[in-house]
Protein backbone atom coordinates (compact mmCIF):
# COMPACT_ATOMS: atom_id res chain seq x y z
CA UNK A 1 0.00 0.00 0.00
CA UNK A 2 2.74 2.67 0.95
CA UNK A 3 5.07 1.96 -2.28
CA UNK A 4 1.41 2.65 -4.31
CA UNK A 5 0.71 5.62 -2.31
CA UNK A 6 4.61 6.74 -2.99
CA UNK A 7 4.61 5.66 -6.98
CA UNK A 8 1.13 7.64 -7.63
CA UNK A 9 2.00 10.86 -5.69
CA UNK A 10 5.28 10.78 -7.60
CA UNK A 11 4.82 9.73 -10.85
CA UNK A 12 1.28 10.93 -11.17
CA UNK A 13 -0.50 11.25 -14.80
CA UNK A 14 -0.38 14.55 -14.87
CA UNK A 15 2.86 15.25 -13.89
CA UNK A 16 4.86 13.23 -15.92
CA UNK A 17 6.95 14.50 -18.86
CA UNK A 18 5.93 13.17 -22.26
CA UNK A 19 7.96 13.89 -25.27
CA UNK A 20 7.87 13.03 -29.10
CA UNK A 21 5.45 12.06 -31.27
CA UNK A 22 4.26 8.51 -32.56
CA UNK A 23 6.44 7.50 -35.23
CA UNK A 24 4.08 4.40 -36.84
CA UNK A 25 0.22 3.87 -36.27
CA UNK A 26 0.90 0.22 -35.37
CA UNK A 27 1.83 -0.35 -31.56
CA UNK A 28 4.50 -2.78 -32.36
CA UNK A 29 7.38 -0.70 -33.51
CA UNK A 30 6.38 1.46 -30.17
CA UNK A 31 8.33 1.40 -27.02
CA UNK A 32 9.90 3.45 -23.82
CA UNK A 33 13.09 2.75 -21.91
CA UNK A 34 12.73 0.58 -18.67
CA UNK A 35 12.15 3.56 -16.16
CA UNK A 36 9.57 5.20 -18.09
CA UNK A 37 7.89 1.84 -18.74
CA UNK A 38 7.67 1.71 -14.22
CA UNK A 39 6.11 5.57 -14.97
CA UNK A 40 3.72 4.84 -17.41
CA UNK A 41 2.46 2.00 -15.53
CA UNK A 42 3.27 3.21 -11.69
CA UNK A 43 0.16 5.03 -11.42
CA UNK A 44 -2.48 2.30 -12.45
CA UNK A 45 -4.06 0.49 -9.39
CA UNK A 46 -4.64 -3.30 -9.40
CA UNK A 47 -5.71 -5.80 -6.83
CA UNK A 48 -4.32 -8.97 -5.77
CA UNK A 49 -5.06 -11.36 -2.98
CA UNK A 50 -2.83 -12.33 -0.54
CA UNK A 51 -2.06 -14.16 2.92
CA UNK A 52 -1.31 -11.46 5.89
CA UNK A 53 2.18 -12.27 5.36
CA UNK A 54 2.02 -10.81 1.93
CA UNK A 55 2.48 -14.29 -0.23
CA UNK A 56 -0.07 -14.46 -3.09
CA UNK A 57 -3.23 -16.55 -3.77
CA UNK A 58 -1.54 -18.99 -6.09
CA UNK A 59 -3.86 -21.47 -7.73
CA UNK A 60 -3.03 -24.09 -10.60
CA UNK A 61 -4.40 -23.84 -14.39
CA UNK A 62 -4.00 -24.31 -17.60
CA UNK A 63 -2.39 -22.17 -19.87
CA UNK A 64 -4.92 -20.96 -22.04
CA UNK A 65 -2.54 -20.21 -24.65
CA UNK A 66 -0.89 -23.81 -24.68
CA UNK A 67 -4.01 -26.38 -24.22
CA UNK A 68 -0.83 -29.67 -24.45
CA UNK A 69 1.18 -27.73 -21.76
CA UNK A 70 1.47 -29.11 -18.34
CA UNK A 71 -0.80 -27.09 -15.71
CA UNK A 72 0.90 -24.06 -14.48
CA UNK A 73 0.98 -22.06 -10.92
CA UNK A 74 -1.08 -18.88 -11.54
CA UNK A 75 -1.57 -15.67 -9.56
CA UNK A 76 -5.04 -13.68 -10.38
CA UNK A 77 -4.04 -9.55 -10.34
CA UNK A 78 -7.58 -8.18 -10.64
CA UNK A 79 -7.87 -4.81 -12.97
CA UNK A 80 -11.27 -3.65 -10.91
CA UNK A 81 -11.48 -3.81 -6.62
CA UNK A 82 -15.16 -4.80 -7.36
CA UNK A 83 -14.43 -7.92 -9.04
CA UNK A 84 -11.11 -8.79 -6.36
CA UNK A 85 -14.14 -8.38 -3.53
CA UNK A 86 -16.23 -10.98 -5.45
CA UNK A 87 -14.12 -13.34 -6.12
CA UNK A 88 -13.07 -13.12 -2.49
CA UNK A 89 -16.15 -12.95 -1.00
CA UNK A 90 -16.88 -16.73 -3.01
CA UNK A 91 -13.38 -17.99 -2.17
CA UNK A 92 -14.81 -17.25 1.69
CA UNK A 93 -17.64 -19.14 0.64
CA UNK A 94 -16.76 -22.32 -1.73
CA UNK A 95 -13.19 -22.69 0.97
CA UNK A 96 -13.42 -20.73 4.08
CA UNK A 97 -10.52 -22.28 5.35
CA UNK A 98 -8.34 -20.23 2.79
CA UNK A 99 -10.90 -17.27 1.85
CA UNK A 100 -10.76 -16.75 5.69
CA UNK A 101 -7.24 -16.41 6.15
CA UNK A 102 -6.63 -13.63 2.62
CA UNK A 103 -7.23 -10.65 1.81
CA UNK A 104 -7.47 -7.82 -1.23
CA UNK A 105 -4.12 -5.85 -1.31
CA UNK A 106 -3.91 -2.86 -4.18
CA UNK A 107 -0.32 -3.08 -5.88
CA UNK A 108 0.60 -0.39 -9.00
CA UNK A 109 0.69 -2.49 -11.83
CA UNK A 110 4.74 -1.20 -12.39
CA UNK A 111 5.41 -3.55 -9.29
CA UNK A 112 3.63 -6.72 -10.79
CA UNK A 113 4.90 -6.29 -13.69
CA UNK A 114 8.35 -6.19 -12.65
CA UNK A 115 7.46 -9.02 -10.04
CA UNK A 116 6.62 -10.97 -13.22
CA UNK A 117 9.56 -10.01 -15.01
CA UNK A 118 11.68 -11.80 -11.68
CA UNK A 119 9.79 -14.31 -11.57
CA UNK A 120 9.98 -15.50 -14.95
CA UNK A 121 13.71 -16.73 -14.26
CA UNK A 122 13.19 -18.66 -11.33
CA UNK A 123 12.44 -22.26 -11.67
CA UNK A 124 8.36 -23.14 -10.73
CA UNK A 125 8.06 -19.48 -12.09
CA UNK A 126 4.18 -18.31 -11.47
CA UNK A 127 2.58 -16.52 -14.10
CA UNK A 128 0.82 -13.28 -13.18
CA UNK A 129 -2.81 -13.72 -15.05
CA UNK A 130 -4.94 -9.84 -15.41
CA UNK A 131 -8.56 -10.22 -15.21
CA UNK A 132 -10.02 -7.42 -16.86
CA UNK A 133 -13.42 -5.88 -16.25
CA UNK A 134 -16.10 -8.29 -17.95
CA UNK A 135 -18.20 -5.00 -19.57
CA UNK A 136 -15.09 -3.83 -21.09
CA UNK A 137 -14.42 -7.08 -22.85
CA UNK A 138 -17.52 -6.80 -24.04
CA UNK A 139 -16.64 -3.77 -25.63
CA UNK A 140 -13.42 -4.52 -27.04
CA UNK A 141 -15.41 -7.67 -28.85
CA UNK A 142 -17.36 -5.73 -30.26
CA UNK A 143 -15.13 -3.60 -31.89
CA UNK A 144 -12.89 -6.09 -32.82
CA UNK A 145 -16.05 -8.03 -34.76
CA UNK A 146 -16.61 -4.83 -36.66
CA UNK A 147 -13.08 -5.81 -38.54
CA UNK A 148 -13.42 -9.84 -38.10
CA UNK A 149 -17.19 -11.39 -37.05
CA UNK A 150 -15.16 -14.72 -36.33
CA UNK A 151 -13.49 -13.47 -33.09
CA UNK A 152 -15.19 -15.00 -30.19
CA UNK A 153 -14.16 -12.64 -27.78
CA UNK A 154 -11.52 -9.89 -26.86
CA UNK A 155 -8.41 -11.10 -25.22
CA UNK A 156 -6.73 -9.82 -22.49
CA UNK A 157 -7.42 -6.37 -20.54
CA UNK A 158 -8.53 -4.24 -23.35
CA UNK A 159 -7.39 -0.65 -23.34
CA UNK A 160 -9.07 1.95 -25.23
CA UNK A 161 -7.97 4.38 -27.80
CA UNK A 162 -8.96 6.98 -30.69
CA UNK A 163 -7.70 7.91 -34.06
CA UNK A 164 -8.61 10.62 -36.90
CA UNK A 165 -8.14 12.79 -39.75
CA UNK A 166 -6.73 11.67 -42.86
CA UNK A 167 -3.91 9.82 -41.67
CA UNK A 168 -5.19 8.54 -38.77
CA UNK A 169 -3.43 9.75 -35.92
CA UNK A 170 -3.93 9.15 -32.56
CA UNK A 171 -6.53 11.58 -30.85
CA UNK A 172 -4.24 13.19 -28.10
CA UNK A 173 -5.24 15.42 -25.10
CA UNK A 174 -3.24 18.02 -23.40
CA UNK A 175 -1.82 17.54 -19.82
CA UNK A 176 0.88 20.46 -18.53
CA UNK A 177 0.84 22.06 -21.94
CA UNK A 178 1.92 18.40 -23.26
CA UNK A 179 0.19 16.24 -26.06
CA UNK A 180 -0.28 13.20 -24.60
CA UNK A 181 -2.09 10.15 -26.27
CA UNK A 182 -4.59 8.47 -23.53
CA UNK A 183 -5.13 4.66 -23.69
CA UNK A 184 -8.44 4.02 -21.77
CA UNK A 185 -9.27 1.28 -19.33
CA UNK A 186 -13.24 2.58 -19.92
CA UNK A 187 -14.36 3.10 -23.41
CA UNK A 188 -17.12 5.43 -21.95
CA UNK A 189 -14.13 7.74 -20.34
CA UNK A 190 -12.92 7.25 -24.79
CA UNK A 191 -16.11 8.30 -25.55
CA UNK A 192 -16.49 11.28 -23.54
CA UNK A 193 -13.02 12.22 -25.22
CA UNK A 194 -14.63 11.69 -28.48
CA UNK A 195 -17.35 13.66 -27.70
CA UNK A 196 -15.68 17.21 -26.93
CA UNK A 197 -13.42 15.99 -30.04
CA UNK A 198 -16.42 16.01 -31.94
CA UNK A 199 -17.50 19.90 -30.90
CA UNK A 200 -14.35 21.46 -30.82
CA UNK A 201 -13.31 20.09 -35.00
CA UNK A 202 -16.27 18.71 -36.51
CA UNK A 203 -15.01 18.73 -39.53
CA UNK A 204 -13.30 15.74 -39.11
CA UNK A 205 -15.65 14.02 -36.88
CA UNK A 206 -16.44 11.84 -38.78
CA UNK A 207 -13.00 10.06 -39.52
CA UNK A 208 -12.79 9.33 -36.07
CA UNK A 209 -12.37 5.45 -35.39
CA UNK A 210 -11.77 3.32 -32.11
CA UNK A 211 -9.17 1.31 -31.23
CA UNK A 212 -8.95 -1.47 -28.56
CA UNK A 213 -5.42 -3.22 -27.89
CA UNK A 214 -4.16 -5.79 -24.87
CA UNK A 215 -2.77 -4.27 -21.73
CA UNK A 216 -0.28 -6.86 -21.97
CA UNK A 217 0.38 -6.56 -25.74
CA UNK A 218 1.32 -2.48 -24.62
CA UNK A 219 3.33 -3.97 -21.67
CA UNK A 220 5.65 -6.57 -23.48
CA UNK A 221 6.19 -4.09 -25.97
CA UNK A 222 6.85 -1.24 -24.15
CA UNK A 223 9.80 -3.67 -22.85
CA UNK A 224 10.98 -4.98 -26.06
CA UNK A 225 12.09 -2.19 -28.32
CA UNK A 226 13.42 1.21 -28.00
CA UNK A 227 10.93 3.77 -29.38
CA UNK A 228 10.97 6.89 -27.58
CA UNK A 229 7.74 7.92 -28.91
CA UNK A 230 6.28 6.17 -26.36
CA UNK A 231 6.69 8.62 -23.98
CA UNK A 232 3.47 10.32 -25.33
CA UNK A 233 1.07 7.52 -24.17
CA UNK A 234 -0.23 7.31 -20.73
CA UNK A 235 -2.53 4.52 -19.29
CA UNK A 236 -5.41 6.60 -18.17
CA UNK A 237 -7.18 4.73 -14.92
CA UNK A 238 -10.74 3.85 -14.30
CA UNK A 239 -13.33 5.78 -12.51
CA UNK A 240 -13.42 3.07 -9.96
CA UNK A 241 -9.25 3.39 -10.18
CA UNK A 242 -9.47 7.49 -9.70
CA UNK A 243 -12.26 6.73 -6.98
CA UNK A 244 -9.43 3.90 -5.03
CA UNK A 245 -6.38 6.48 -5.04
CA UNK A 246 -8.09 9.72 -4.52
CA UNK A 247 -9.26 7.76 -1.12
CA UNK A 248 -5.94 7.40 -0.01
CA UNK A 249 -4.53 9.07 2.68
CA UNK A 250 -2.16 11.35 2.21
CA UNK A 251 1.62 10.00 2.34
CA UNK A 252 3.42 10.43 6.15
CA UNK A 253 5.32 14.01 5.26
CA UNK A 254 3.94 14.80 2.09
CA UNK A 255 3.28 18.40 0.96
CA UNK A 256 0.40 19.21 -1.32
CA UNK A 257 1.09 20.35 -4.79
CA UNK A 258 -1.44 22.98 -5.45
CA UNK A 259 -0.15 23.45 -8.87
CA UNK A 260 -1.00 19.47 -10.17
CA UNK A 261 -3.44 16.76 -9.04
CA UNK A 262 -2.51 13.73 -8.41
CA UNK A 263 -4.99 12.24 -10.72
CA UNK A 264 -6.58 13.01 -14.18
CA UNK A 265 -10.08 14.56 -14.38
CA UNK A 266 -12.70 11.68 -15.61
CA UNK A 267 -13.56 14.15 -18.24
CA UNK A 268 -10.58 15.09 -20.83
CA UNK A 269 -10.56 18.76 -21.49
CA UNK A 270 -11.26 19.10 -25.23
CA UNK A 271 -7.83 19.63 -26.29
CA UNK A 272 -7.91 16.79 -28.52
CA UNK A 273 -5.77 16.43 -31.36
CA UNK A 274 -4.70 14.37 -34.33
CA UNK A 275 -0.87 13.24 -34.23
CA UNK A 276 -0.15 12.10 -37.28
CA UNK A 277 2.32 9.47 -37.97
CA UNK A 278 5.53 10.75 -39.38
Amino acid sequence: MKSLIRSWRSVGILTLTLLGTLGTPHLSALALPAEQVRSTLAPIPVFTITDAEGKLLVTSGQNPSNASAPPESLAGVFISRQDADTFLQQLRTRNPEVGNNVRVVPVSLAEVNELANQNRSQPNSINFTFIPQQRQVEQATMIVRQANPQIQQFDGVPLFAARAGQDQGYLTIAINNQQVIPFFFEREQLEEMISRFREAQPSIASTIQVQVVPLEGVIQTLQTSDNQDLGKIVLWPSREAIQFVQSLPPAPGATPNPAASPVPSPVPQPQASPVAPR
